[in-house]
C-alpha cells in the first residue's frame, strides 16, 4: 500500500526535494501509484525527462550500487547481479554489457564505455539497478530517502538543475 505523497511543506519531511527525487523514491519503495504520479510529471514537457532529472536517478543509481558492490568485487558477482535483474524484469531491462559497463563505472573503473549507451538506456538501467538493489538488499523507506536526498545533493553540487518537487 503505497504512502502519502510527501509534501514540502511537512515540516517533518526530510525526504526528496526534487520530480525525479521522489520517483526514483517511489520505485525503490515499490509504490506504483506515486511512481506513475511522478513518472507523469517528469514526462511533460516536450522531449520527456530532461537530463538534469536523469543525472539525480544516476545519481542515486551509484549510491545504491556502492552500497553493494566495491572496487575489489570479483567481476562475477556484477555479473550474477545483472543476470538477476534481466531475468526478473525481462525485456524491460536493457543489455547486460549496458548495465554492467555502467556499474563498473559507478564503481570507478575508467576503462569502460559509457558515452555511447543512450539516454533511455541509461535511464532503465540505474532504475532498475536501484530498484533491484533496494529490494534484495530490504532498504527501509529511511534508508531510500537518505540516499536519494544524497544523490539530489550530488546532482545539484556537479551544476544540475533537476525539476523541485512543488
Amino acid at each position: 500500500m503505497p504512502t502519502a505523497e510527501p509534501t514540502a511543506e511537512d515540516p517533518d519531511h526530510a525526504g526528496p526535494s526534487t520530480m525525479a527525487g521522489r520517483w526514483i523514491r517511489a520505485t525503490m519503495l515499490r509504490q506504483p501509484q506515486l511512481r506513475e504520479h511522478y513518472r507523469a510529471r517528469l514526462h511533460a514537457g516536450p522531449g520527456g525527462m530532461s537530463r538534469d532529472d536523469l543525472e539525480v536517478i544516476r545519481a542515486a543509481s551509484k549510491l545504491a550500487v556502492r552500497r553493494v558492490f566495491s572496487p575489489e568485487d570479483d567481476v562475477r558477482k556484477i555479473t550474477r547481479f545483472v543476470l538477476d535483474l534481466r531475468e526478473r524484469f525481462g525485456p524491460q531491462a536493457p543489455g547486460a554489457l549496458e548495465i554492467e559497463a555502467l556499474i563498473r563505472a559507478d564503481l570507478g573503473e575508467t576503462d569502460v564505455a559509457t558515452d555511447d549507451i543512450p539516454q533511455l538506456t541509461v535511464l532503465a538501467a540505474a532504475t532498475l539497478a536501484a530498484a533491484l538493489i533496494a529490494f534484495q538488499h530490504a532498504l527501509t523507506d529511511a534508508d531510500v530517502d537518505g540516499l536519494v536526498t544524497a544523490a539530489e545533493s550530488s546532482a545539484r553540487s556537479h551544476g544540475w538543475r533537476p525539476l523541485p518537487a512543488h
